[in-house]
């Protein structure tokens, strides 16, 4: 916002040069500090993207429309972490490691979803929303 504005103090000369010769002030420093959308536009346009799904990752996604957030923790991990259900939905299993096709001895901790019916699933939704009430 600084240089902008000391932009506009260094062509000043300039933009009153153009003004008094008619034309318009197609390079002046505060078109960079206008917006191109209008807040109101920008706000619709954000409104329809949290419908649309596109942040669900959003604390206020989550407070809205929870029971349907509620099933896509089930199966996104990092949506579960942001909105701090992964211990409801996500456990860590202990797996062999795989080296090409072969089975190590070895094994390893992996983040897995529950295994949970759609029942189950139901049930934790429904409890998870009543808590959060």
């Amino acid at each position: 916002m600084q240089e902008q504005l000391l932009r506009r103090a260094l062509y000043s000369r300039t933009a009153s040069w153009y003004s008094k010769r008619r034309r318009t002030d197609y390079c002046s420093p505060t078109v960079e500090t206008v917006p191109a959308q209008s807040p109101a536009e920008k706000l619709k346009e954000t409104c329809q993207k949290l419908k649309k799904g596109d942040y669900d990752w959003a604390h206020l996604a989550g407070s809205i429309w929870s029971e349907r957030l509620l099933r896509k923790y089930h199966q996104n991990r990092s949506l579960a972490i942001a909105h701090d259900v992964e211990d409801h939905f996500w456990h860590e299993v202990e797996v062999p490691v795989k080296r090409g096709k072969k089975v190590t001895v070895d094994t390893k901790l992996e983040w897995q979803p529950k295994d949970l019916s759609d029942r189950a699933l139901n049930e934790l939704v429904k409890q998870l929303i009543t808590e959060r009430v």
